[in-house]
């Protein structure tokens, strides 16, 4: 494992969890040990590959994130209890982020860009689009996966291999 991931995942446990926001990797719940090990992992593994494009989506959610601790994964893949709360007094919930969150969140994407040396960030939803936008980026966007999207989602990023927009 690098360094700058595990320095990475460090700065990620450091945020504060607050009401309608919950940190997946923060140390002061037990269970995230495996979650901060498995984004680690992930991480490692990615660097081996030299990934070129970021799919940067809106939030970590509780079905997938709040289980194992990689980005885009889901319930139906992993099981685990889901520990993350997204609205306050609900845990079993995800919210839309707000733009404060989205905010709080760009340092990290643009980390992970310079970490991997990403030539391309597509957003993955309206919400991850708006956010790049308002970073001053013009990226492509594609269908969120959620909500029955996962058809769009692979048809998009289908159109922008094929046009030459990304590459694999």
């Amino acid at each position: 494992m690098t360094a700058a991931v595990s320095d990475f995942v460090e700065r990620l446990a450091a945020v504060p969890t607050v009401p309608g926001r919950n940190n997946f990797f923060d140390h002061s719940v037990p269970g995230n040990a495996v979650r901060r090990r498995n984004l680690e992992l992930y991480f490692g593994e990615l660097l081996d590959r030299s990934p070129k494009v970021l799919l940067l989506g809106e939030a970590p959610g509780f079905r997938g994130m709040g289980i194992t601790g990689v980005p885009f994964t889901n319930r139906t893949m992993f099981q685990g209890p889901a520990n993350s709360t997204h609205v306050p007094g609900k845990p079993q919930s995800n919210r839309t982020p707000t733009a404060a969150d989205a905010r709080l969140g760009a340092p990290y994407w643009q980390s992970l860009a310079e970490l991997f040396g990403i030539e391309s960030v597509v957003a993955v939803g309206n919400v991850a689009h708006r956010s790049l936008q308002r970073s001053g980026l013009d990226v492509p966007k594609v269908r969120h996966p959620s909500h029955g999207g996962r058809n769009g989602f692979k048809r998009g990023l289908g159109e922008l291999l094929d046009a030459g927009v990304i590459r694999s």
